[in-house]
């Protein structure tokens, strides 16, 4: 147990250090106690120690609370966490009230991990009035000014034209003039503005009468009484210069002469169809781990009837073999996980994944989607040919989809990934992928989804979908295919990557090579290590799909 539980915990703690490299051993160490899952007796106990370590909710935790609290001292098992609370903090130094000339400007910063590339200005017209920069990484920082009144523009910059968020960090900001929020944000690309100043306020039209609905043939004044029509008694107190007609002499439309308007709805938009979603999440170890948490339930965003999930793992904080894989799936979730195929833990790893509802849709954008599941009983291993049972559209492609796969059930209770091969515009042929590793299974479901290669974006997400090879070998000790990603995102994107029309003959499946940014996705062909050490690679034909983290895919058709 402790054996394997200590290299678990310590790329736990690698992976959280990476993304506060500012932090000390201490601070990380007290992160991951105070955010672990208590399991045995409550608090800390001989046999689980602070409980299971939750990378993240220690990711969370440093990202909230930063770097700052008390560590206490350096000891061991049970009394290394002391205080057991965060240390008080003291009040914040009330800001004085500016003169009636000025106004109070307020900036909130989070910087991410490369502040060096932050800079800031207040401006007036062309003089610049405040700046600041020089930051330290993964840092709060609060400044209060008092600013002359047409000081209008504020500018953030990112020298490295990928904003503060969120490629390297959930950096932010936000600013107030006179205690009124203007603008939030984090995920730009060089610069944001933002207007500082109110708009003047155009002088109010008087109001315009409504549109009545009383019928044009109503008569626009009073009929005048003949001599011999009696009028009313004046009420007693009410001024007698106003007579009233009496009821009779009034004219009324007849009941049936008065239109109504007609009980149709006003018209709104075309409803929205939502046929799928994307997402990233964070595995901390593999299936195989016990008492961990190894399997992520993934609540989708929307309700549907028959979903198909396919997921792939974009990073590499951990160099042996490894894959994703679905199974509960329902109308409403699934669980996803991560499995070896020696069946071994595993460092924490990014997973993105795209659910799409089965059948085709045209998405917004012109994207056009096909996506279902197919049961299969043949497996390809290493040294075989390629084969399977064979798929077809329920329409044909303009040109050859990129399709994109994974299990999405869990049958054999162990190691197998998937394989989709002969693709072309009317269907392909699917089965599963056992590689060297010697696994077995009677029968898996695959999920697929199908996407036309496309680039563009829709007034709610970006996307890059796309097929390729490099010409190089795609293995782990050679070079990985990199999708370019750059200009298209502002913000790291949801990818998943499939091998598409597999080639060598060890099998393999796409697994990510150690980027995962806004801007690049690499990607190995990952071969097992059970029947075969080595993990060179042939250069493979990769599929891709990324959109704008959480995105939910719209139909238009």
């Amino acid at each position: 147990g402790t054996s394997m539980a200590t290299p678990h915990v310590a790329g736990v703690a690698a992976l959280v250090w990476s993304y506060f490299p500012n932090c000390s051993n201490k601070h990380i160490r007290e992160a991951l106690i105070r955010t672990a899952e208590d399991r045995g007796d409550s608090g800390c106990d001989n046999k689980y120690g602070y409980g299971i370590v939750n990378a993240k909710a220690a990711h969370a935790y440093l990202h909230n609370n930063g770097c700052t609290f008390d560590v206490g001292p350096a000891v061991g098992g049970c009394q290394q966490w002391v205080s057991g609370t965060l240390p008080p903090t003291s009040s914040p130094t009330p800001f004085e009230e500016c003169p009636a000339n000025k106004k109070h400007f307020k900036l909130a910063l989070t910087t991410d991990q490369y502040p060096a590339e932050t800079t800031w200005k207040v401006s007036r017209r062309t003089e610049q009035i405040i700046s600041g920069s020089g930051y330290a990484a993964f840092t709060e920082y609060t400044v209060n000014e008092c600013i002359a009144n047409d000081a209008c523009d504020f500018m953030i910059q990112d020298s490295y034209g990928d904003g503060i968020c969120c490629g390297y960090g959930n950096g932010s900001y936000e600013v107030w003039v006179d205690g009124v929020s203007r603008r939030t944000g984090g995920k730009f690309q060089s610069s944001e503005t933002v207007d500082l100043c109110p708009p003047t306020t155009a002088p109010t039209p008087p109001p315009t009468s409504p549109p009545t609905d009383a019928p044009t043939s109503a008569p626009t004044s009073a009929p005048t009484p003949t001599p011999d029509q009696p009028t009313a008694s004046p009420t007693p107190g009410q001024p007698t210069a106003s007579p009233t007609l009496s009821p009779t002499a009034s004219p009324t439309l007849s009941p049936t002469a008065s239109p109504t308007l007609s009980p149709t709805a006003s018209p709104t938009a075309a409803p929205t169809l939502i046929v799928g979603e994307t997402g990233r999440t964070l595995l901390s170890t593999t299936i195989d781990v016990q008492n961990a948490q190894n399997v992520a339930t993934i609540n989708f965003r929307n309700e549907y009837t028959n979903p198909v999930v396919v997921a792939f793992i974009n990073t590499r904080n951990g160099g042996q073999s490894v894959s994703a894989r679905i199974r509960a799936l329902t109308s409403s979730s699934c669980e996803l996980f991560m499995q070896e195929p020696d069946n071994q833990g595993h460092a924490a790893e990014w997973v993105s994944y795209i659910v799409v509802e089965s059948g085709r849709y045209i998405l917004e954008g012109d994207i056009v989607v096909e996506a279902g599941i197919a049961s299969t009983t043949i497996i390809h291993r290493q040294g075989q040919g390629f084969n399977g049972h064979p798929v077809q559209f329920q329409g044909a492609f303009s040109s050859t989809p990129a399709v994109l796969h994974s299990l999405v059930t869990h049958n054999n209770n162990d190691f197998m990934a998937s394989m989709i091969t002969n693709v072309g515009t009317s269907g392909f042929n699917v089965a599963m992928e056992a590689a060297g590793s010697g696994k077995n299974s009677a029968s898996e479901g695959v999920g697929w989804i199908a996407f036309s290669p496309k680039t563009g974006s829709t007034s709610s997400t970006s996307f890059v979908i796309g097929i390729g090879k490099d010409g190089t070998n795609d293995g782990v000790t050679d070079s990985p295919h990199v999708i370019d990603l750059i200009g298209n995102f502002n913000g790291t994107p949801d990818v998943v990557v499939s091998v598409y029309n597999p080639r060598g003959a060890d099998g393999s499946w796409a697994r990510g090579a150690g980027i995962s940014t806004m801007n690049t996705q690499t990607v190995y062909a990952e071969e097992d290590q059970v029947g075969d050490t080595e993990r060179t690679h042939t250069d493979e034909f990769f599929a891709w799909a990324a959109f704008t983290a959480e995105t939910d895919l719209v139909a238009t058709a």
